[in-house]
């Protein structure tokens, strides 16, 4: 009785293909398109040339000026992709482009934790191609003159394991003049204590609790216990790092009121703090209460849109 295995295989694939030539063409087409995007994508790494790095960048009251005196205004681009796919390579070409060709001397490279210590279902190898590509993109940057913004792109309010990544990642950058911290993308529906000192942030949307659940399983359900801004900052300090870093302003005039309040991390003079502003900043209570604080503080304004 003939069966599969008995068909010559060359021969079949022949009359597949021959039975429709604009199918195969087609196929060959795509095939080519598709090395020819890798090919344009690629970007060869480069070794670290120190020659050519911006330099540090500090807080002088609500100017940014380089370690010469320099003021410095950061004018650039969000390279995004990495805090969604840890194997994109994309925004490698992105930076690259943004730079020489759009004349860009900031790059924001919004990333996660999870990838960086490479916990994703895709990773194999504990994070270590997507550090890579995170170094290769400093140095891209740098050897071109211009500053790099890694975005921890995590939302509502800082954790214990946010602050647990910027004490790495700051050990391994803390010198680097072209690399800035922007400690979290966007906490929101916080108080300013809470955004500052940490506190128990509730869930509003907390799953009914039965008797199967632990008290650990309820505490989960009902929110959890965050560190606050300045949780983060302590985190980057702890490792020597005096790098210019970024706590973000994403719930409009109620931060700003505290900002008023405390002027920011008293506890050192904050050389190295800038608050990153977003679009909700410009609502009509943002522009009453934060606007003015430009006098006294560094913005960082970013997703910034015209209304």
């Amino acid at each position: 009785m003939p069966s599969l295995f008995q068909v010559k295989a060359a021969h079949l694939i022949w009359m597949i293909l021959s039975s429709n030539p604009s199918l195969s063409d087609a196929l060959l087409a795509a095939a080519r398109q598709r090395e020819a995007e890798r090919k344009a994508q690629y970007v060869p790494p480069e070794e670290p040339n120190k020659t050519q790095w911006p330099l540090e960048l500090k807080v002088v009251g609500n100017r940014l000026h380089d370690s010469a005196g320099q003021e410095v205004w950061l004018q650039g681009v969000n390279a995004g992709g990495l805090e969604t796919l840890p194997h994109d390579r994309q925004m490698i070409k992105s930076v690259v482009v943004a730079i020489e060709d759009w004349k860009a001397n900031c790059i924001r490279v919004p990333m996660n934790e999870t990838f960086w210590y490479g916990k994703s279902p895709y990773q194999k190898d504990d994070g270590k191609e997507y550090r890579e590509i995170l170094d290769q993109i400093i140095t891209l940057a740098a050897n071109r003159g211009a500053y790099v913004v890694i975005d921890l792109h995590r939302y509502r309010a800082p954790r214990q394991e946010h602050a647990d990544f910027w004490k790495d990642f700051a050990t391994v950058y803390k010198n680097h003049p072209a690399v800035l911290f922007d400690l979290l993308n966007e906490p929101h529906g916080i108080s300013w204590d809470v955004w500052k000192n940490g506190g128990f942030v509730a869930n509003p949307d907390a799953v009914d609790e039965t008797a199967f659940l632990t008290d650990e399983e309820k505490q989960k359900n009902r929110g959890f216990q965050s560190i606050g801004m300045q949780g983060l900052v302590d985190a980057v300090r702890s490792t020597g790092a005096e790098t210019l870093s970024s706590p973000a302003e994403s719930s409009g005039a109620t931060i700003c009121q505290g900002l008023f309040r405390d002027m920011l991390f008293r506890t050192k003079p904050a050389t190295e703090l800038c608050i990153r502003g977003t679009r909700t900043t410009g609502t009509p209570a943002g522009k009453t209460r934060c606007w003015p604080l430009q006098r006294n503080i560094r913005f960082w304004w970013g997703n910034w849109e015209r209304t």
